[in-house]
């Protein structure tokens, strides 16, 4: 899955819930796949509270229509949908998701 981020093109970052020590030892996995990272623990709001997501979208400058979530967990992204944003719950299936971004112009 994380091929297919990188493949898309356009910038892409890691939101997590995790603690500050397993968000360091995630960063230091799948860094440099992403931009950026928002954790939890630093943002004082977790998913799928709203204020995690309008953390982000001041951080980024963008609307939430902008902004696309992928996530394993179903509550996280109701929250993300809730805001406003794409949001698609990955269960596994690489080829859904793959259909799913081409479906948003995302992937050819």
């Amino acid at each position: 899955m994380l091929n297919l981020v990188k493949s898309i093109g356009v910038p892409a970052y890691l939101g997590t819930n995790q603690d500050s020590y397993r968000t360091k030892h995630i960063k230091k996995i799948v860094g440099h796949t992403f931009r950026g990272c928002f954790a939890s623990y630093a943002i004082g709001h977790i998913k799928p509270e709203s204020g995690f997501y309008r953390y982000i979208e001041n951080e980024l400058g963008l609307e939430s229509k902008q902004i696309l979530l992928i996530d394993d967990t179903l509550a996280n992204v109701e929250g993300a949908k809730a805001r406003g944003w794409q949001s698609y719950l990955y269960k596994g299936d690489l080829k859904q998701l793959k259909t799913f971004l081409q479906e948003l112009n995302l992937l050819t």
